[in-house]
């Protein structure tokens, strides 16, 4: 039935059982004179079409401006209520994107910043082994002295590299926690 079939008819066996109360209440509120707001219901399960229907209640009125009913405007808002769901499940989907994306964005660089560290290293770790070769070439009286002023250094820049390595990690792991 549509339209015109339910006019004069009771609402009932139009609306779904679970939203029945809303529809009594709202009709309570237009029979008792105060405004009722717009409302949604949904049709009842069997409708050949169960729509969700917005619903515009107004009082009917004798003569004497006496309510003696209610009238229900409806309109069939089930396309947009799935376009809204729909909107609603690609807005999650988005941001579940985007929290990835992030989440890439740190670790890219983060490795970036280990691997200029670890170049760094690499390369320290070759001034070491080209003064190494040197200094075998000489006497062990002169070796002593050459590798304990080379070998401070490079153990120093070692511990350096090793707190920035940390320092790195420790802040990418930071933002990291920040978008989870």
């Amino acid at each position: 039935m549509v339209g015109a079939a339910w006019i004069g008819k009771p609402f009932a066996p139009m609306v779904h059982p679970d939203d029945l109360p809303l529809a009594r209440e709202m009709q309570r509120l237009v029979l008792r004179g105060e405004p009722a707001p717009v409302f949604e219901l949904r049709g009842h399960p069997s409708l050949s079409r169960p729509a969700i229907m917005e619903i515009t209640p107004a009082p009917q009125m004798d003569e004497g401006g006496k309510i003696t009913a209610v009238l229900g405007v409806g309109r069939d808002i089930t396309e947009r209520k799935r376009s809204e769901a729909e909107l609603g499940n690609l807005h999650k989907e988005f941001l579940e994107a985007s929290r990835r994306a992030g989440i890439a964005e740190i670790a890219t660089g983060v490795l970036h910043n280990v691997g200029n560290v670890l170049n760094s290293v690499n390369v320290s770790a070759g001034v070491v082994a080209a003064s190494v070769k040197r200094i075998k070439a000489g006497s062990p009286g002169n070796t002593t002295p050459r590798l304990e002023t080379r070998v401070p250094f490079t153990v120093e820049g070692a511990k350096r590299e090793d707190r920035h390595v940390r320092l790195v990690i420790d802040r990418g792991a930071h933002q990291y926690r920040a978008i989870v």
